[in-house]
């Protein structure tokens, strides 16, 4: 084997393993950031979770303080109703 022989086997046996280490480090990349892709989708839907949690309080919430402001109301205009009744009334006997 002449010496140009020699160096050419033993660049692309250098190439090779170059090629292999290379590989092996995109490999473990890879499974870095699918571990990361996994971390990162459970807290997307943790979050959610949490989102939803907030807004169904929140629409709870807002439900039993307009039920309560209706309930006022119509005990508002209730007691109005009957105060202008015996206003009415009052004023009716006293022109009498």
């Amino acid at each position: 084997m002449t010496c140009n022989g020699y160096s050419s086997v033993t660049f692309a046996m250098r190439k090779q393993l170059q090629a292999e280490h290379g590989k092996a480090d995109l490999e473990k990349r890879i499974a870095e950031l699918e571990a990361k892709k996994t971390k990162q989708t459970n807290k997307v839907t943790e979050l959610k979770s949490k989102l939803e949690a907030i807004e169904r309080r929140n629409n709870e919430r807002k439900e039993q303080e307009d039920k309560k402001r209706t309930a006022e109301v119509d005990f508002l205009r209730y007691q109005e109703k009957h105060l202008s009744q015996f206003l009415k009334q009052v004023s009716e006997s006293n022109s009498h």
